[in-house]
């Protein structure tokens, strides 16, 4: 039904569900012809991959975006993540940008503004890896990003870039003035055809 109808379902890599490699092979196995990926590069790290790697294993089948930065750094049992503002943490935006270039050139880049959270993997204790599929390769590249970051303080709300709540202030007062406009109309229809 989806295909006839022309509709791409996207499925996120949402934090902790599923790796980047287990989210392509679920988008494959059920055909890109009609389902891609929502790409999160903040959810990435809660997979305890670097974002850019994942990146690299789902841009191919990418259909959408919500991206967001963040800061990751060692601690004795593992690591701590905390989302942050685009530019707060350790994504390279620039390496970023021209890598999305050339494996979803299409797809618009899309930044989510929920910053702040901040979560532990103790991925040093042997206990983690009974929830976690362990892969040399991709833990080696999340220690390593680890290991560039630097702590910061918790916070308990969202942040919100001043610029982004005039923009979403913007877009909220264009949408009312055209319910109104679409209201009205619909009111002048009905006096037309009454």
């Amino acid at each position: 039904d989806a295909l006839d109808a022309g509709i791409k379902i996207a499925m996120e890599n949402h934090g902790g569900d599923l790796h980047s490699w287990e989210c392509r092979q679920l988008i494959e196995s059920a055909g890109t012809d009609f389902v891609g990926c929502n790409f999160d590069s903040g959810n990435a790290a809660w997979t305890v991959e670097d974002p850019l790697d994942a990146f690299e294993t789902l841009g191919p089948v990418t259909i959408c975006s919500s991206l967001r930065d963040q800061q990751v750094w060692d601690t004795p049992e593992g690591a701590a993540v905390q989302w942050t503002a685009v530019g707060e943490g350790l994504i390279d935006w620039k390496a970023f940008a021209a890598r999305w270039a050339q494996l979803c050139p299409r797809v618009p880049i899309m930044i989510e503004t929920i910053s702040g959270a901040q979560r532990m993997f103790p991925y040093k204790q042997p206990d983690f890896w009974k929830d976690y599929d362990r892969r040399p390769d991709k833990l080696a590249k999340f220690a390593a990003l680890a290991q560039r970051g630097k702590p910061r303080a918790p916070t308990d709300r969202e942040v919100v870039h001043p610029l982004v709540e005039i923009l979403r202030r913007a877009v909220v007062g264009r949408l009312e003035r055209l319910i109104i406009q679409g209201h009205q109309q619909v009111a002048n229809r009905r006096t037309r055809c009454a």
